[in-house]
């Protein structure tokens, strides 16, 4: 529950993964927004070396590479290098080593203050929400909804008067406090 619950935020989270991950950890590497990993980090689903499998994370696993990428890692057990992981979509950025991560999550986040609050956790709960639906006029009628939902905002309405009066709204000049520790 607490890997559904951190895949849920508002917020938009990144993973920085320096060495490996392994079961629950690929799970949380899965379940965030974005991921950054060190070129000599790997990630390995070797449950089914125990005789168990991978259940509580497949959900995360899945629909962040795909059933057929997620397929072969629970039944093959074998170490996911992060070439592979960004090929499958797991590992968005790859460093040389973990003296990087503080520049690159400066730099996400400075890419984020652009982006409203509000909007940025309506759009992670619309996209989890529109996963794997099959295209529907109620799939279409939920997306309008959430889209008049965030359009009445009083956060899209400040972005809309900065626009017109080519201002900046108030959450661009809120930095994001990152901490690197």
């Amino acid at each position: 529950r607490e890997i559904y619950d951190w895949a849920t935020l508002p917020q938009f989270t990144i993973a920085l993964l320096n060495g490996s991950a392994m079961g629950g950890g690929v799970g949380l590497l899965c379940c965030c927004d974005m991921a950054v990993a060190v070129k000599t980090a790997h990630v390995t689903l070797s449950e089914v070396k125990l005789g168990v499998i991978p259940a509580v994370i497949s959900p995360h696993v899945i629909r962040t590479i795909g059933a057929a990428n997620a397929k072969k890692l629970f039944v093959t057990a074998e170490n996911c290098t992060m070439q592979q992981a960004k090929a499958y979509g797991m590992v968005q950025r790859i460093v040389n080593d973990a003296s990087e991560f503080p520049a690159v999550v400066q730099d996400i986040a400075s890419k984020i203050t652009a982006c409203a609050p509000g909007a940025v956790s309506a759009a992670k709960r619309c996209t989890l929400s529109c996963l794997n639906q099959p295209i529907s006029a109620g799939l279409i009628d939920y997306t309008v909804g959430e889209y008049v939902k965030i359009r009445q905002s009083e956060e899209c309405e400040e972005g809309m008067k900065a626009l017109d009066s080519r201002t900046r709204p108030s959450w661009v000049t809120r930095a994001i406090n990152v901490k690197t520790s």
